[in-house]
């Protein structure tokens, strides 16, 4: 018994620091939203949204009123509408699954690691590292699904270990695969991006096309049944949040629209960056002597397929979310395998000078990776509670104004979380998560001031609460009305953020302006209210 205490003090060790900086964070969060628990991304309410409404009136869809293709983590908002359905209190579950997942995460990683690193110290070390490099306390606090993808990620590496442990009696380990890659990819479409190379390493190399079909069928499965859903309701294939990235991108300009997302996601992730060429130059070293025909090596080419599909393809950044899981999997790739052993031969196979230049050129690779990674890091912890504190300022405040003054009146806006979540309001989605209009016209080159003024009209929509970084004054039709708006410092962009209300119809002009005059006497501390009667 003490023996296993002894063994397993860093799991303790690493889940207590955990728990305590949640709780910190909460703690700070809630001090700067006057006694109000949010959670940093505005998105995640579109997921309780969704969920709430599916839960409490059988409709997927951001509003209750009709169905909606607004997610592509459809697995993550089916989970939230069971626990709200048979226990309620819809905000409070994103927070307990995710440090529930978060638990087995640590615990799993630890199994994972401890067959190459059983001493102690040096393990609580690297679960340390992994759960700040994610970074975990920021991920639960997002309120979204990538703290689950983690320790589904954890789960399928720990499967593929134990399937190649149990070859060729494999049935039942095919089956687990199979069913864990589903779930990736219901929780988040782009797990594809690391199983279809699994899949393709498996066929092409292993010769496995049992495991390498049922991964691919596995991982397409969940957005098939979800598209043709979609489909069926007069909605495209794709979700919406998929379609909006797209946007603005025709058949001659998909490659340099390509180049400039790489352009573009960079400088966002230099972790996954750094990690991925450190994966790449250790790979030749540590698959020596024909050793790259060992399934290691099949994953981390995998990995660093995955990683460039998540730079070109999708995004990075951004609350540090969007890699995370590959973060996970290229650091865990590192504990996989006999890789210290394979180092200290490969030295041991060097002259003097040939020691002298490894040593330099990992002090030179220590240089650069030790401050990427450590400011990412100290950088996160910093990050949640701005982000909070911004989305407290911003949506929670829209929200606040439509549910107090226009419950029930048609409303434009172009952020969807928090109104839709905390209010019932038949909204209409400049931006396109919720409304499929907007978006065709985007992917058709329509959307102009002429589409929003006939498509609003069409809606009935009364007013319009847009953010200026998204729709500027020009860019709105001519027939409405500013009446006001409030401004907020964002550290994220280093400037101020404008909400802007307008009131469409002419007439809503005297209504609007009073609701507003009264609402800005209770907007928060540090937020400047404006009001000005405006068209262009």
């Amino acid at each position: 018994m003490r023996a296993t205490v002894r063994q397993r003090w860093p799991v303790w060790a690493v889940l207590i620091g955990l728990y305590l900086a949640v709780m910190t964070l909460m703690v700070v969060i809630i001090r700067q939203t006057e006694g109000i628990f949010l959670y940093a991304l505005d998105d995640a309410y579109i997921h309780l949204a969704m969920a709430k409404h599916f839960a409490n009136a059988g409709v997927w869809g951001a509003t209750s009123y009709a169905f909606s293709a607004s997610t592509s983590s459809p697995g993550w908002t089916l989970l939230l509408s069971i626990f709200i359905k048979v226990w309620g209190r819809p905000e409070i579950w994103p927070l307990i699954l995710s440090v529930l997942a978060a638990t087995g995460l640590v615990v799993l990683v630890d199994r994972l690691i401890t067959p190459m690193i059983p001493r102690a110290p040096w393990r609580f070390l690297v679960l340390l590292f992994l759960v700040l490099l994610a970074p975990l306390p920021v991920l639960i606090f997002t309120g979204m699904e990538h703290v689950l993808q983690l320790l589904l990620i954890a789960v399928l590496l720990a499967l593929l270990q134990r399937y190649e442990a149990s070859y060729p009696r494999v049935q039942r380990a095919r089956w687990a695969l199979w069913c864990v890659a589903a779930l990736l990819t219901m929780v988040r479409y782009e797990s594809i991006f690391l199983l279809l190379p699994l899949a393709g390493y498996y066929l092409l190399w292993r010769r496995d096309w049992r495991l390498a079909g049922g991964l691919v069928a596995a991982s397409a499965l969940g957005p098939l049944v979800m598209g043709v859903i979609q489909v069926a309701h007069g909605w495209d294939f794709l979700p919406n949040s998929i379609l909006a990235k797209g946007t603005n991108v025709t058949a001659g300009s998909v490659w340099s629209a390509l180049v400039g997302r790489v352009l573009y996601n960079l400088p966002r992730s230099a972790t996954l960056l750094v990690l991925a060429l450190i994966v790449l130059g250790l790979a030749p070293i540590r698959f020596r002597h024909r050793r790259w025909q060992e399934p290691l090596a099949g994953w981390t080419a995998s990995f660093l397929i995955a990683t460039a599909c998540q730079y070109t393809l999708a995004q990075v950044g951004w609350l540090y979310r969007y890699e995370a899981y590959l973060i996970l999997f290229g650091g865990l790739l590192f504990c996989a395998g006999d890789f210290v052993t394979a180092v200290r031969a490969w030295f041991r196979t060097l002259g003097t000078r040939g020691r002298l230049l490894a040593v330099a050129s990992c002090a030179l690779a220590a240089c650069v990776a030790v401050p990427v990674m450590g400011f990412r890091m100290y950088r996160s912890l910093q990050d949640i509670p701005s982000a909070v504190e911004v989305n407290y300022r911003q949506n929670y405040q829209i929200a606040r104004f439509i549910a107090r003054y226009y419950p029930d009146t048609v409303v434009a806006i172009n952020d969807l979380g928090l109104v839709s979540y905390l209010t019932d309001a038949p909204l209409i989605d400049l931006y396109g998560l919720a409304s499929r209009e907007p978006l065709i016209a985007q992917l058709a080159g329509k959307f102009n001031v002429d589409f929003i003024h006939t498509w609003s009209q069409a809606a009935g929509a009364r007013l319009a609460i847009v953010h200026d970084l998204f729709f500027r004054r020009e860019q709105l039709p001519a027939t409405w009305t500013r009446v006001g708006g409030w401004a907020v410092y964002s550290p994220f962009i280093e400037a101020e953020v404008v909400v802007s209300i307008y009131a469409i119809p002419p007439t809503e002009v005297p209504r609007l302006t009073r609701d507003w005059e009264a609402f800005a006497l209770g907007l928060p501390a540090a937020t400047r209210a404006s009001q000005t009667t405006s068209t262009p």
